[in-house]
């Protein structure tokens, strides 16, 4: 009775953390490439890179709305938040061999915070102007960052100089 349950229930946990892993792992990698997508944004910065990525983004963008909210060829072109999770992920499979899992997870850990970043008002989109540094603020999610200590005080060290006396200066008589 409830000995079964219990192992049929450690038995299906099991099973999903093996399905799991097997969507995460790529080749002998068992992170999925996942910690290769900073580097690789390091790597491809290009003039030619850049000019991929402007056309990507382009690709996917839109034409903005005018003041009455009708499309508006005058104004600029922005990049919906749900075009701008595809973009990110076809270019970070294009620069990285990466797991399915591995994208998925990197996704779902870091794509909404970069996001927020550049929607600060929450309006849905982002003027195609910041689709790059946003795709490069997303690669760079996981790149370490160096912690600064707010209350590692240095203590000063004070050096003794002598004063510097000008050559020309008459020197001034010490008994005025």
């Amino acid at each position: 009775g409830d000995v079964d349950s219990i192992i049929k229930k450690y038995e299906n946990e099991d099973a999903e953390n093996e399905l799991a892993q097997k969507k995460m792992q790529l080749g002998s990698d068992l992170r999925g490439g996942i910690d290769k997508i900073s580097a690789s944004s390091i790597v491809h910065s290009k003039d030619d890179d850049n000019s991929y990525l402007s056309s990507l983004f382009d690709h996917y963008s839109t034409g903005g709305k005018g003041s009455n909210g009708l499309p508006d060829p005058e104004a600029d072109r922005i990049l919906s938040k749900w075009n701008a999770q595809l973009a990110s992920q076809e270019v970070i499979r294009n620069w990285n061999q990466i797991s399915d899992g591995a994208l998925d997870k990197f996704m779902g850990k870091y794509f909404d915070k970069a996001w927020g970043k550049y929607d600060v008002y929450g309006r849905g989109n982002i003027p195609l102007i910041e689709a790059l540094p946003f795709v490069r603020e997303l690669m760079s999610s996981m790149s370490p960052s160096v912690p600064v200590d707010l209350n590692d005080k240095k203590e000063v060290q004070k050096i003794e100089v002598e004063p510097v006396v000008e050559p020309d200066a008459p020197e001034k008589e010490a008994s005025q």
